[in-house]
């Protein structure tokens, strides 16, 4: 390979390489924006308001994510600012400033899809195309504007590039010794320089200074700087730059540089690292227009002009973002194809029925017409005119009344086809990028490159069919209990995919392949891949994935990545050995041939029993509902589990049905298929195996369907809806415990026979091992395993209320509820509603009021409480006892239930008194109307202080999970919420909300994050107050409960960004003083009046720059860093009176230059830093 070659290689692999792993995730990433661009919508319009805007945010902030992993990072940089201009706008009052945010999140919400689409296509990852996108965004939220310079810091690491700067051949004198004997002369020239004297001269000397302190370097980082200062002189020099205030202070830096080199010798370069001063000094190298030789080697080195690309370039690129996407062109291909099929069929029952009626001609020149101007407006020149000399055409023959020779009819419509078939190619042509890496068509006519590419997509796509095949049998045999079941087949599939190949010229390719056909052959000869160590099977695999993302790649007519086959080349290499070694395992040859008399053959072949075929009955081991392992389940995940499935299956049915219309619908296949996945990995996660096996053996069956190994059959199709029909019970067994009415043992037996291909799969039935005969019992009233878990969880709650009574003993009344008691009758409430044992619900739920009343109102359980307590206790222990027990009489607790209730409205509410307050002054703010309340600074005791809560520490993967789930039921608390407010007699969105709330304590709680769970706690117990007409849902009540659902936004927020969370003890406290019955301060709404308490600002949420994390090369956040470049553009430039002497002593020199690196920051380059029409500086040296 050539020099040249080697570079076009290495720039084209730069391409690809970003591109491989964002091809990976693409339908992924592509759905997330769309759910993304959906939630804006929703804001915009005024469906959704801060939470569509929060939602849209955690939608983009997982973009950012996947981008920032795929090395995409000016698309990551355009998610990043997106995302922090949701949150920005999301924490702003509804109408207060959003319209502009809004603006520029709609116009990069449209454009960052087509920009991806652009790099999928083989376009470059230009962040400065995305430049006036990233300033609007910004802009919006009042940070300071991006420049062309902090682009270029943001995607350059020098120390990376160290080895590309070619080390000339040293003078060998120390560093230290040049540095202290030329740096006054560097120290004159600059100051010369500066003023403004003779330019050439000064710049002469500067120039000869670098070249002696590059000769002398012996550090990398070190060459590099006097190597790259040395090239922005030349370019001074040769005209390329213009003289600026930002080079004056960078080559000013580079004096200060010098003398730390001076006074602690070359490892000042450790202490004072100069990559900022040379990423500076890079961008005016990657401006400068001179082409000397430094200033070219440098380019090169650092691939500067990929870089930091031309005006032209970035223009042509931002034009591109305007226009249409790939996705409209398809639409538009389709239309018009459509057109033109109806134009087809018309000439096609004209020639049949005789050619004598034209008059049905003449709507097609109309149509005809239509589709060459639509051709025109899209600037397909060609393909219009051959339209129009085929209206040409068929007007002739209307206008001689139809008469006309088939070849003319036929002429035109073999002209239409061609237009269809060039169609696609010419309207993607208009949307793929001129930068794109070309493909193996270049350089042929461009019908003729359209055909070839199309014949090329289409072997191809047999070609990674067959190979899909391949990686299915290979691991359905390691798998099998017959490993070499379906290995015969692989030889014929080889020989398929290198036909293939070789049709396309693809030799290299080919040969690759070939490799891994023999190795297969070998192992196949062997007894199947368990001749393979774990590295050699993962080896190949490597191989195979490889070859399949070259074969990919040329079928999307990209340029052929190379790499992959190495890649692949490579891991052969590492199976050189194992042919070898298996064939030194064969068996030796016996000496003699042994001879088995026929007779014995004919027996032994009467004795083979015949085959009955496996669709008889095939026998299989029923699963159960739970995992062994699943008596820790948690009732409150399994919940979360439940809810998350019947969105599932609500998709299930929504995209289904349409597959089933249409087979060639792929997507909507694979959404399905994404719905069966999460069910299955969710289950599995909950312990759930029944349901997580069911959906991991249709999942199966349809990624091979995706995958082109199975061909879809009519009764592949009516299976799979069968099956999907069946989901349903599997999760009302989870919820209530009823056996689903399919036979889902049969289902999953049916499910692995249809992916294995088997054709008797749709009649296949199932014998169950040692199957019992039907009893005439009665059904149980819950399922074994679920009942099992739900009373070791109620032991273990009722050996709490135990633990309180034997402590209570021996002490006199009241008795203080304890947190954790009050919980565990809490959890005993929902556990039995959750299993619906409606005796236990009903003692449960009154027990529960009584101590949650009890526990709010401090009053303490008196003696008759306790005992109302203990009974209690041994009812619900009963109740769980009895269940599956119809031998066993069921006692009647109506008794017990009327007399807790009694107990709990007998208790009286105490006098409070607010902390710190006199109660004097207490009672007269008790009497004050709610509107008239004020807050109040409360100076909290030390007790309180030091029992405030410490952030807790929680599980990230749990946490991670937990966050997912809390979306939906965020979004579902805000829906509720609203409906609520806007009709507080509807109790179905109070029970929602109560319900949405109840669950996301639970999964908080589990996850660990407890503050999250009490705040969810305390919301609910003043939604149920509120219920019970105990608290008047008032306008403040209603605020603050937005208020308090908002800080459950910022909760989430908070574990996304994995920061421990705080707790919100101050919201709490007015949630639990607003439950009591007390007024309490709003400081949302509460105005102060002037002068009697000082002005504070908003405690609204605010974008801290902290909380955003930087995926540039740089190690501090992007926020910060940007921050601190747009200060140093932003500060003012030392001026100075360029009439004064220059200073003539060394001392006097150093003084001038310090005094002018002091007073000015560090420097941002690009020409927006830049003030226009600043004064040139003038030092003065101070004197001594």
């Amino acid at each position: 390979m050539t020099g040249d070659s080697g570079t076009q290689q290495a720039r084209t692999d730069s391409i690809e390489s970003p591109v491989r792993a964002l091809a990976i995730i693409s339908n992924e990433l592509n759905e997330t924006l769309r759910n993304a661009h959906l939630a804006l919508e929703d804001c915009v319009d005024g469906r959704g308001g801060s939470a569509a805007l929060v939602r849209a945010g955690e939608l983009l902030h997982q973009v950012r994510g996947a981008l920032q992993m795929t090395e995409t990072y000016g698309a990551a940089l355009l998610a990043e600012e997106m995302e922090l201009c949701c949150q920005y706008l999301g924490a702003l009052a509804p109408g207060k400033g959003r319209d502009d945010g809004l603006d520029a999140l709609t116009r990069s919400m449209v454009q960052l899809p087509v920009y991806i689409e652009r790099l999928l296509g083989g376009g470059r990852d230009i962040a400065l195309v995305l430049l006036p996108l990233l300033n609007d965004l910004r802009a919006a939220r009042g940070q300071p504007l991006l420049s062309e310079g902090t682009l270029l810091l943001l995607n350059l690491s020098p120390t990376q590039s160290a080895d590309k700067a070619a080390r000339r051949e040293g003078s060998g004198e120390a560093p230290v010794t040049v540095a202290t004997r030329l740096r006054p002369k560097f120290q004159l020239a600059l100051l010369g320089w500066i003023k403004g004297g003779d330019t050439s001269a000064h710049l002469k000397t500067l120039s000869q200074v670098a070249a002696a302190l590059e000769s002398a370097s012996t550090r990398d980082d070190m060459y590099q700087l006097w190597w790259v200062v040395g090239g922005v002189l030349e370019a001074l020099q040769d005209g390329g730059l213009e003289t600026s205030v930002s080079l004056k202070r960078l080559l000013g830096q580079t004096d200060r540089q010098m003398k730390y080199l001076i006074d602690e010798g070359v490892q000042a370069f450790d202490r004072h690292p100069v990559d900022d001063l040379l990423n500076n000094l890079l961008y005016y190298v990657a401006r400068a227009t001179n082409a000397g030789d430094r200033i070219s080697e440098i380019r090169a080195a650092f691939n500067l002009s990929e870089l930091l690309p031309g005006d032209e370039q970035v223009e042509h690129a931002r034009d591109a973002l305007s226009a249409p996407s790939v996705k409209l062109m398809k639409t538009v291909a389709s239309a018009i194809k459509e057109d033109l099929g109806r134009v087809k069929d018309v000439l096609d029952i004209f020639v049949r029925t005789g050619m004598n009626k034209p008059s049905e001609l003449v709507p097609q020149l109309e149509l005809l017409k239509k589709i060459s101007d639509t051709l025109g407006v899209l600037g397909l020149g060609e393909l219009r005119s051959d339209i129009d000399a085929e209206i040409d055409r068929l007007k002739g023959v209307v206008e001689r009344g139809g008469v006309a020779n088939d070849q003319i009819i036929l002429d035109i419509a073999s002209t239409l086809l061609r237009v269809e078939d060039r169609l696609d190619q010419q309207l993607l042509r208009l949307t793929v990028p001129q930068d794109a890496p070309q493909s193996a068509a270049a350089g042929l006519p461009a019908e003729e490159a359209a055909d070839y590419q199309q014949v090329a997509e289409s072997v191809m796509r047999e070609c990674i069919i067959n190979l899909a095949r391949i990686k299915e049998t290979i691991s359905q045999s390691m798998t099998s209990d017959a490993p070499s079941q379906g290995l015969d087949s692989i030889p014929a599939l080889v020989q398929g995919i290198k036909a293939g190949l070789m049709m396309l010229n693809k030799t290299r390719a080919m040969e690759v392949v070939d490799r891994v056909g023999r190795i297969i052959t070998v192992i196949l000869q062997s007894g199947g891949p368990s001749q393979l160590s774990q590295k050699e099977t993962d080896r190949l695999a490597d191989a195979i994935v490889s070859i399949e993302y070259y074969m990919e790649t040329v079928k999307a007519g990209r340029s052929e990545p190379w790499y992959m086959l190495d890649n692949a080349e490579a891991c052969l290499a590492v199976l050189q050995e194992v042919e070898k070694r298996i064939a030194e395992q064969d068996e030796e040859p016996a000496e003699t041939t042994q001879r088995i008399p026929r007779a014995e053959i004919e027996a032994a072949a009467l004795e083979v029993p015949p085959d009955t075929g496996r669709h008889q009955a095939t026998e299989v081991m029923p699963l159960p509902v739970f995992a062994n392992d699943s008596a820790n389940l948690d009732p409150e995940l399994l919940e979360l589990f439940i809810e998350e499935a019947k969105e599932e299956i609500a998709s299930i049915k929504r995209n289904l049905p349409p597959w089933a219309e249409s087979p060639d619908d792929m997507e909507t296949l694979i959404t399905v298929r994404r719905s069966f996945h999460t069910l299955k990995g969710s289950g599995r996660m909950v312990g759930a195996e029944r349901i997580g096996e069911y959906c991991w053996s249709i999942e199966n069956l349809l990624n091979r369907l995706i995958n082109h190994t199975l061909v879809r059959t009519p009764p592949m199709v009516d299976f799979v809806l069968e099956a999907a029909a069946a989901v349903p019970g599997l999760v009302e067994q989870l919820e209530v415990g009823t056996e689903p009415a399919a036979d889902i043992n049969l289902l999953i037996a049916r499910a692995h026979a249809f992916a294995e291909g088997d054709p008797n799969a749709a009649v296949l039935t199932i014998d169950l091992p040692d199957s019992a005969p039907l009893s005439e019992e009665p059904a149980l009233e819950m399922d074994p395993v679920l009942l099992d878990i739900f009373a070791k969880e109620t032991a273990g709650h009722l050996q709490v209320i135990r633990d309180y009574l034997a402590a209570c003993e021996g002490h006199s009344p009241p008795f203080d509820v304890t947190d954790k008691l009050h919980r565990a009758c809490h959890t005993l409430h929902g556990s039995a509603n959750m299993a619906n044992v409606e005796r236990g619900v009903a003692v449960a739920g009154a027990l529960n009021r009584f101590v949650r009343r009890v526990h709010e109102w401090k009053t303490g359980f008196e003696k008759s409480g306790l005992d109302a307590l203990l009974a209690a206790a041994k009812a619900i222990a009963t109740i769980v006892a009895d269940i599956n027990r119809p031998d066993r009489e069921r006692a009647d607790y109506s008794k017990l239930i009327e007399h807790l209730t009694r107990l709990t409205d007998s208790l009286e509410r105490p006098e409070t008194t607010l902390v710190g307050i006199d109660p004097a002054d207490s009672a007269i703010v008790t009497k004050l109307p709610a509107e008239a309340a004020r807050p109040v600074e409360v100076d909290e005791p030390l007790e309180a202080q030091a029992d405030e809560p410490e952030e807790a520490e929680y599980d990230a993967e749990i946490a991670a999970i937990f966050t997912e789930e809390s979306a939906e039921l965020l979004e579902a608390t805000d829906k509720a919420f609203s409906e609520w407010t806007d009709n507080r007699s509807n109790a179905g969105a109070m029970e929602e909300l109560k319900r949405h709330l109840h669950t996301l304590k639970g999964g908080a709680r589990m996850a660990g994050i407890t503050a999250m769970g009490n705040l969810s706690h305390e919301i609910e117990t003043l939604l149920i107050s509120i219920g019970d007409n105990r608290v008047e849902s008032s306008p403040e009540v209603q605020d603050l409960l937005q208020h308090s659902i908002d800080e459950l936004h910022r909760m989430r927020d908070t574990v996304i960004a994995g920061k421990p969370v705080r707790s919100s003890a101050d919201i709490e406290a007015r949630i639990r003083q607003a439950n009591e019955g007390f007024a309490f301060a709003d400081e949302m709404n509460v105005q102060d009046e002037p002068g009697e308490v000082e002005e504070t600002e908003a405690t609204a949420f605010t974008i801290e720059p902290d909380d955003s994390v930087s995926m540039i090369i740089v190690d501090s956040p992007l926020a910060d860093e940007l921050d601190q470049m747009a200060a140093a553009t932003a500060d003012d430039v030392v001026s100075a009176d360029s009439s004064e002497p220059v200073a003539e002593s060394e001392t006097e020199l150093e003084l001038d230059l310090e005094q002018l690196l002091d007073a000015e920051p560090e420097p941002t380059a690009g020409p927006e830093s830049e003030p226009e029409s600043e004064p040139e500086p003038e030092l003065e040296a101070e004197p001594e």
